[in-house]
């Protein structure tokens, strides 16, 4: 243990030497936001990704891939483009995460330390102030920082799920409710979360995620061409351990469904076990008009997760619910108990397998031109450049804000 605090305080103690310093942004009239994860910039665009785009048409933004679960070696400024730039400060040393995690004192000194990082570099870039949109629960230390005139946590996920024990729970609590409350205005993904949130701070307002497809490019396959005996089902996101795999099964049982999974896999072994049905096809993560387009050559789009899992019971709108919209597609899920509530015929819901295949040959049987349009125009109004001007509208209270002494 002696060795490993000794590490932790020359992690600590570490100065920033910035890679590509050269970086910087073309335009310095543009305030600066800063955006803190631990998502990386570079993989499947998510929730933390679609944000900062959307900061990035009125704002310069330093997007902050947090060290906590980071493999940078050595701190990092990358330009992205002209009004994006990546900030990797150096990963935590081998062995020093579960230090981090687990001892309380540990983690809000090196917290500290990130936010002297990214506060350096806030001046390196010629800024005095900036507006800050936190997505990570268990960092107060940047939410109390001077530097930062306005405040946003963006709470996109029940993290306090991952507890294991009840002391651990209430630790994280303890953290997430600092970071509630010391931020000007906390944005939820579900009304579970906004309930939650609302026992730290009154300042809580709900804030669906959107979608980047073109409606338009939706409406060109009118009419729709359906087949009885090939039904196109898709799942497109992270092929995890929330996906109720024995639905997926299920599925694959019925020789009339085409299933095919696109995005990410996270548990390949447990995936390995359906590849006997030749009915199954997997495709590498897709982005933008290809994903749109391989999206709209299914007939009904599906998100079959474990409802037992408190981070699924918790959600309201998956990322992934307004671009299965957007494609103008029937949708069935899992009995989600927190989930959006949408006209006739966008949903359908299961509480078990066999329900759920059901619900499938419902969808595609009931689905018609009518309904899609429904779909698209309910999509055209949940854009995520619609999300983009509700955060600029709530940043820009800033600008009558007072000055920071």
């Amino acid at each position: 243990m002696k060795s490993k605090m000794s590490s932790l305080t020359r992690c600590l103690r570490a100065s920033v030497k910035l890679v590509a310093a050269d970086a910087k942004f073309a335009d310095r009239d543009r305030q600066l936001v800063v955006v803190t994860t631990v998502t990386p910039w570079h993989e499947v665009p998510r929730i933390r990704h679609q944000v900062a785009r959307q900061l990035t048409r009125f704002y310069n933004v330093l997007f902050v891939e947090l060290p906590f679960g980071s493999a940078s070696k050595r701190d990092h400024l990358k330009q992205i483009d002209d009004h994006l730039l990546v900030f990797s400060p150096v990963r935590l040393l081998r062995g020093m995460g579960r230090i981090w995690n687990n001892v309380s004192f540990i983690h809000r000194l090196y917290n500290s330390r990130v936010v002297r990082k990214i506060n350096k570099v806030i001046h390196r870039l010629g800024y005095e102030q900036s507006l800050l949109v936190n997505f990570q629960f268990n960092f107060p230390q940047i939410m109390n920082d001077p530097v930062f005139k306005m405040r946003i946590y963006l709470c996109n996920d029940e993290f306090l799920a991952s507890a294991s024990t009840e002391g651990k729970r209430k630790m994280l609590w303890k953290y997430e409710s600092e970071v509630a409350n010391a931020a000007d205005i906390c944005l939820c993904v579900s009304t579970p979360l906004l309930t939650k949130l609302k026992t730290a701070t009154e300042s809580v307002e709900l804030f669906l995620p959107g979608h980047e497809f073109s409606a338009g490019a939706s409406d060109q396959q009118l009419p729709v061409d359906r087949n009885e005996n090939n039904i196109r089902v898709c799942f497109m996101g992270y092929v995890n351990a929330r996906v109720q795999f024995s639905w997926l099964e299920t599925l694959l049982q019925d020789q009339s469904i085409e299933l095919t999974l696109i995005g990410p896999v996270q548990v390949p072994e447990v995936l390995n076990e359906l590849r006997c049905f030749d009915n199954l096809h997997t495709v590498a993560p897709l982005e933008g008009v290809k994903l749109q387009k391989a999206m709209m050559n299914h007939d009904v789009l599906i998100m079959p997760y474990d409802s037992e899992r408190k981070s699924v019971r918790a959600a309201t709108a998956p990322n992934k619910l307004f671009q299965y919209i957007a494609c103008g597609k029937p949708v069935v899920i899992s009995d989600m108990p927190a989930f959006l509530r949408l006209p006739d015929k966008f949903v359908y819901r299961a509480s078990d397998a066999a329900q759920f295949v059901n619900a499938v040959h419902q969808a595609f049987t009931e689905d018609s031109d009518e309904a899609t349009r429904a779909r698209l125009k309910f999509a055209a109004e949940n854009t995520w450049d619609a999300r983009g001007d509700r955060l600029r509208e709530l940043l820009d209270l800033a600008q009558t804000a007072p000055e920071v002494n």
